[in-house]
């Protein structure tokens, strides 16, 4: 990931989908609440993992 690249946050589901917004206002990065995910909480890891582009990370 280059400096110039904007920092992506996924929100896990024992925290509040609340925070995922307060993330991207605050910092204007990417950020996504497990909830917002096709099969929201019962997303696969796999599944999740396998949609990213190398060297585009999450937190």
């Amino acid at each position: 990931m280059s400096p110039a690249d904007p920092l992506r946050f996924l929100v896990d589901a024992q925290l509040p989908r609340r925070l995922a917004d307060f993330l991207a206002f605050h910092i204007g990065g990417d950020c996504l609440h497990t909830l917002d995910l096709p099969a929201a909480n019962q997303t696969q890891e796999a599944r999740f993992t396998s949609r990213l582009r190398p060297g585009r990370g999450w937190f």
